[in-house]
């Protein structure tokens, strides 16, 4: 979880040297950022965005949990790359909410 939140703050504070970002938005979308490797609390969540590997029965166990855990109106998302959308969803019936970023 560690090197994943390095990379997010990396990539701001990139911006944020660049002046295409204000050090109040900068701590602000850190403050946002929530990385936790259990489903706790997730029953509250609006939108969740997965970003695990590119490995497709991976994403489909995570979005079968997701579905389990999380409110039946909260956005699943996912930063794939590679695979389609439908297949990430196929073992839910939450495919209507399933995006991609």
């Amino acid at each position: 979880l560690d090197a994943g939140v390095g990379r997010i703050r990396a990539n701001l504070t990139s911006r944020l040297k660049q002046g295409r970002l204000t050090q109040p938005a900068f701590d602000t979308m850190m403050q946002r950022v929530h990385p936790q490797l259990d489903y706790a609390g997730f029953e509250t969540l609006d939108i969740v965005i997965e970003a695990v590997i590119e490995d497709v029965p991976l994403k489909q166990k995570i979005f079968a949990d997701l579905e389990s855990v999380c409110s039946p109106t909260c956005l699943l998302t996912t930063n794939t790359s590679t695979i389609d959308i439908s297949i990430v969803g196929a073992q839910t019936k939450a495919q209507n909410r399933i995006l991609g970023l």
